[in-house]
């Protein structure tokens, strides 16, 4: 399957599920119960809304981290460690492996026969890669609300908020409209074919460091790859009028997050 039909295909499914998508993880994760340890995992694709062979999708694809056990993150959250490899959320098997990988691999294929620092990207290029990051944003939306707080490094637990979703006490804990207005959004992105508006807001740099990072916010993500000494940064709202307003404004949000 080539990736135009493989984006395709994930347009059709969310524009046509994504509501019961939607709705399943509300109803699941964002609202309130007495006792949310009770809940069963959820078992829903979270891009077609199947509910038979489901399998583990992981948020950032394994290639990017060399699939290493122990590479871990810490959440901006609450600032305990989680590792990239068990960090996952539930895909059908045909999302996964068909649909999903085949978007990986071309992504992938273009990293590594494009050079870095050169306008050799095509407009395809861009638009495809843009699709891939606004994949990977809403992956960890979902994964964010089916994340349970637990409680913050070295406080004391507060059991009130203990079982709140990670989205929710990453806005303030002020209420689960904000984490279900992110997510329609997220979603509404993926069932967009057009991006051509957006490609200025783009944006790729060369990097010397050795290390895998990654950062994200409710505008903008951002992943470093070293196997291709690339840095990819991505405003998912906000549009330019230069190359040079867009750098700056990146620059800005490196410093306050890197």
């Amino acid at each position: 399957m080539s990736v135009e039909r493989s984006l395709t295909q994930i347009r059709v499914n969310i524009r046509k599920n994504g509501t019961i998508i939607l709705n399943s993880l509300i109803e699941d994760y964002l609202v309130y119960r007495e006792d949310r340890t009770k809940l069963k995992i959820f078992d829903r694709c979270c891009f077609c809304g199947a509910i038979e062979n489901i399998t583990r999708e992981h948020v950032l694809p394994k290639w990017i981290f060399d699939s290493i056990q122990g590479k871990t993150f810490l959440s901006g959250v609450n600032g305990l460690s989680r590792q990239y490899i068990t960090t996952t959320i539930p895909a059908c098997g045909t999302c996964n492996n068909e649909l999903l990988n085949e978007i990986e691999r071309h992504v992938k294929s273009t990293f590594t026969n494009k050079k870095v620092g050169t306008r050799s990207y095509s407009f395809d290029d861009y638009e495809n890669i843009i699709r891939w990051l606004e994949i990977i944003h809403y992956k960890w939306e979902v994964t964010d609300i089916m994340q349970r707080f637990i409680v913050s490094k070295g406080s004391q637990m507060v059991g009130y908020l203990k079982n709140f979703p990670l989205a929710m006490m990453r806005r303030g804990g002020i209420g689960s409209y904000e984490v279900e207005l992110g997510l329609r959004r997220s979603l509404r992105r993926l069932a967009v074919k057009d991006k051509s508006k957006h490609i200025g807001s783009l944006l790729f740099a060369k990097t010397k460091n050795k290390e895998y990072h990654f950062f994200h916010g409710d505008e903008f993500i951002f992943i470093e790859l070293p196997h291709f000494n690339l840095a990819v940064f991505y405003f998912f709202n906000r549009l330019f009028e230069t190359e040079d307003s867009a750098m700056k404004a990146m620059q800005e949000e490196i410093k306050k997050h890197y």
